[in-house]
């Protein structure tokens, strides 16, 4: 395991998740936590693992990506202490709680796949008449090759609001802890 603290420290991520601890509601607890990455840099690739190199789980609280702040704050929503953050971490970001790179949530959708037992997906409900699906290869280019190195293309339906369909009412059914998906 890597940590990278940045302006973190083990005691401050134990007085958060005490801090919060007061907070039975989800959104809520999300929104709490969330803030606490206000100013957080982003930077790509923040883990360390691909096809040829094994991983091995990384908190890097120093920069995140879109995908890593998602792991970050859904551990930390479900967890009480730095013990159950790091439980909750490899829980919430790889299929099977066992970090390793073929294991990982590459997509989105892997990510609320392997994690429905703490995610809905309310796409049908916000979008209502305007939700849309498409099945999809994912981690398949064109060309036949694969995006990613060693993780196998997989068939997935995806529901979703095309951005010419989101307008008010779809804004006004979202709530403070939804996440979302944008492409």
């Amino acid at each position: 395991m890597q940590i990278i603290w940045g302006n973190w420290t083990e005691a401050k991520l134990n007085h958060i998740l005490k801090e919060f601890s007061g907070i039975s509601e989800a959104g809520s607890r999300i929104n709490f936590i969330s803030e606490k990455f206000l100013n957080t840099a982003y930077r790509e690739s923040t883990l360390t693992g691909d096809a040829d190199t094994p991983e091995s789980l990384v908190i890097n609280l120093e920069a995140v990506d879109c995908f890593t702040f998602i792991d970050y704050v859904e551990a930390m929503r479900q967890s009480g202490s730095f013990h159950e953050f790091i439980e909750n971490l490899e829980k919430v970001r790889y299929n099977s709680g066992k970090a390793a790179f073929e294991n990982r949530n590459h997509f989105f959708t892997d990510w609320r796949e392997f994690n429905s037992d703490c995610v809905d997906d309310i796409t049908g409900h916000v979008g209502l008449k305007k939700t849309r699906s498409i099945t999809k290869i994912l981690n398949l280019k064109t060309d036949g090759t694969c995006f990613l190195k060693g993780i196998q293309p997989k068939e997935r339906v995806i529901k979703y609001i095309a951005s010419t369909d989101v307008n008010h009412s779809v804004i006004e059914d979202l709530k403070t802890g939804d996440y979302a998906g944008i492409s």
